[in-house]
């Protein structure tokens, strides 16, 4: 039990660490610090989906300057572009 109880001590030590860690870098960087758990949450939503757009777009650009590449007159070659 002693043990167990050390392990979780040096446990939440090391999180109180990091945690303060970060903070005190937003806070030397003059960034703001939000404490909102739900615009944390938003923002991460929309930051995956803007990264996800690009990826789609970097797709449709990367199959269209292979079709451009593997053009020889007719259709043989070419891929589908995904929509």
């Amino acid at each position: 039990m002693e043990m167990i109880e050390v392990i979780l001590l040096a446990t939440l030590n090391l999180f109180s660490i990091v945690i303060g860690i970060i903070l005190g870098q937003k806070t030397a960087a003059r960034e703001k610090i939000t404490v909102n758990p739900v615009k944390i949450v938003k923002e991460a939503k929309e930051e995956k989906k803007r990264i996800q757009e690009y990826n789609r777009e970097e797709q449709l650009l990367q199959t269209e300057l292979a079709n451009i590449d593997n053009y020889s007159g007719d259709s043989k070659g070419q891929k589908e572009l995904p929509r």
